[in-house]
């Protein structure tokens, strides 16, 4: 006779392993978005850009750990790099508003080291403080067949973001929140077919990046331009 705790060992050892190749198969796949400056929508700007007052754009570690993470059924987990792709859009924005590059740094004391001996009019800080994917759909029963077939309702995502001003001593000057809103997705573009269901939403992101962050570049040209003037005036 065969001792209980032999019996036990017997039974339990390959169902613990069965278990545990079930929980690893059933384990949601993860994709991790890239950075694509390819995605942004640039367009270099039609007014004056010959303001020329030295700004930088500070990114720094909390800006860069900025990530967002989205499930949906039947699909991997989806994770975008939002940060990232702000600080891009940023540069981006910048640089096409004001006709020439912008710099980008880890910090303030290094992008006012990095100019000297110029002092620099401005320092840009970019704080992502929102981003979310909206997805819902209902189940559709078709008669006489036995298939659920969801029908989406809303596909949209929405970004916010904090731009924060500083002087050349890394002093506030003006804060501002962008708010992009809810951007639905967009279907039936040239080249559409060879995606897959998550990267139209990487895509919307880099969108929505440049076009909200080039809103803020022109807020800060005309906020320079307005200051240049009052100095004249003085």
């Amino acid at each position: 006779m065969i001792p209980r705790i032999d019996v036990l060992r017997f039974v339990a050892g390959p169902m613990l392993a069965f278990g545990a190749l079930l929980v690893a198969g059933c384990a949601t796949p993860v994709h991790e978005a890239r950075l694509d400056p390819g995605l942004f929508l640039r367009s270099p700007s039609s007014a004056d850009t010959t303001v020329n007052a030295p700004i930088a754009l500070v990114a720094d570690a909390a800006l860069a750990q900025f990530r967002y993470g989205h499930e949906s059924r039947g699909l991997p987990t989806l994770v975008i790099p939002v940060g990232t792709i702000v600080e891009a859009a940023t540069v981006a924005a910048l640089s096409d508003e004001f006709g020439r590059s912008v710099m980008s740094y880890p910090s303030v004391d290094a992008a006012t080291e990095a100019n000297r001996p110029v002092a620099l009019f401005a320092m840009i800080v970019p704080r992502p403080v929102r981003f979310e994917i909206h997805e819902e759909s209902f189940p559709l029963w078709i008669p006489f067949f036995p298939v659920v077939v969801p029908i989406t309702t809303r596909e949209d995502l929405r970004l916010i973001v904090d731009w924060q001003v500083l002087d050349s001593e890394g002093k506030p000057l003006w804060t501002k929140r962008y708010d992009s809103g809810d951007v639905k997705l967009i279907f039936g573009r040239p080249g559409d077919r060879d995606l897959k269901p998550e990267d139209f939403f990487v895509r919307l992101a880099h969108e929505v990046a440049y076009t909200l962050m080039r809103e803020a570049a022109r807020d800060v040209r005309h906020w320079i331009e307005a200051e240049r003037l009052r100095e004249r005036v003085l």
